[in-house]
């Protein structure tokens, strides 16, 4: 009988050993795992911290473009219709340079 529970306790030492092994090999990994979290959660908020300084640079550089692109639009139409304007005075001048290069017939009447 002394031997039964002997080897009951052993068995449920052993049993518990085991079970106290495993968690602690658990308790290592969730250690590592936790540590990796926080360097990445570091590393992340280094890199992010000037995010939005950045963003804001970003966002004024891309108004300030938009601003001068609308103006240079304006320029250009005002120059498109400055060259159609001269593009139309030298067709108009060819015409009365051919018109004064024609020889003149002398029309008869009868």
């Amino acid at each position: 009988m002394v031997m039964t529970v002997v080897v009951i306790n052993l068995l449920i030492s052993g049993f518990c050993l085991c079970a106290a092994w495993q968690i602690w090999k658990l308790r290592r990994t969730l250690a590592q795992v936790a540590n990796a979290l926080t360097d990445y959660e570091r590393s992340t908020h280094k890199v992010l911290y000037s995010a939005p300084v950045g963003i804001l640079q970003g966002q004024r550089g891309a108004n300030l473009l938009r601003q001068q692109y609308q103006t240079l639009e304006l320029q250009l139409q005002k120059v498109q219709q400055v060259l159609g304007l001269i593009s139309l005075g030298q067709g108009v001048w060819r015409k009365q340079v051919r018109r004064s290069q024609r020889p003149r017939t002398v029309k008869k009447r009868f």
